[in-house]
């Protein structure tokens, strides 16, 4: 069983030129690859087309509409969201050949990089969160296009596209988590600090589940600055 992949970009050329060449050592195993530009980039465009996968530009730059749109071009299957500067293995792809799509399914978070006791303890926090709450698409997210479908897909928002899904899927007994690391790319972490990062993650996120909407903290609290969250 193979899948097909969506990628959301903004302004992030390098992580998803690596991304792409890593997906291309993988080909057996996808049948479709989707970038969906939000930033107009045209060296995206061109990187696109050197590696023979599929372009689209949004007129929004909001993840969740991003996501729904290259969803869209994929008519039937096995669909495997990630970000772009996601390092997917042969492990992830081979697991996927196997599951029963009955369920949606995420992989376990762990920061790319030399092992530090910092993101040691955040991928516990997270391990922790993704048990009661919502796993993110950076831990990569596996689900059939029916069963996305009759999800709903994701919000067409620009933070926390992922909760209503990922709701719909535990309500009903449908999402399960894979005994798999998925690398996420550490690098904003870094720039911006472990902790802080964190916190405000987490502050946005009490801030969304008290009823500001995601416009509103994106502008707020991120500047516009989607990419880097």
């Amino acid at each position: 069983m193979k899948s097909s992949i969506v990628i959301p970009y903004f302004n992030d050329l390098e992580p998803l030129n690596r991304l792409l060449k890593r997906l291309s050592f993988y080909a057996q195993y996808i049948d479709q690859i989707v970038v969906v530009d939000a930033s107009k980039d045209p060296n995206c465009h061109m990187l696109c087309e050197a590696h023979q996968v599929t372009y689209i530009q949004s007129d929004q730059a909001c993840r969740g509409y991003q996501l729904n749109m290259g969803a869209e071009q994929i008519k039937s299957g096995t669909l495997f969201f990630m970000h772009a500067d996601a390092r997917p293995s042969k492990q992830h792809f081979s697991a996927i050949t196997s599951l029963d799509l009955s369920q949606g399914y995420y992989f376990q978070f762990q920061f790319s990089g030399k092992s530090k006791s910092i993101k040691r303890i955040f991928e516990q926090l997270i391990k922790w969160r993704n048990k009661i709450g919502t796993p993110y698409g950076d831990q990569g997210l596996v689900i059939d296009k029916n069963l996305f479908t009759q999800a709903g897909g994701f919000a067409n928002s620009p933070l926390f596209e992922e909760v209503p899904l990922i709701k719909y899927l535990r309500k009903h007994s449908q999402l399960k988590a894979l005994p798999i690391r998925f690398l996420v790319d550490d690098r904003k972490y870094k720039q911006q600090g472990y902790w802080r990062r964190g916190l405000k993650n987490r502050w946005l996120a009490t801030l969304y589940a008290l009823g500001v909407s995601t416009e509103t903290l994106a502008q707020k609290y991120l500047k516009q600055s989607l990419k880097n969250v």
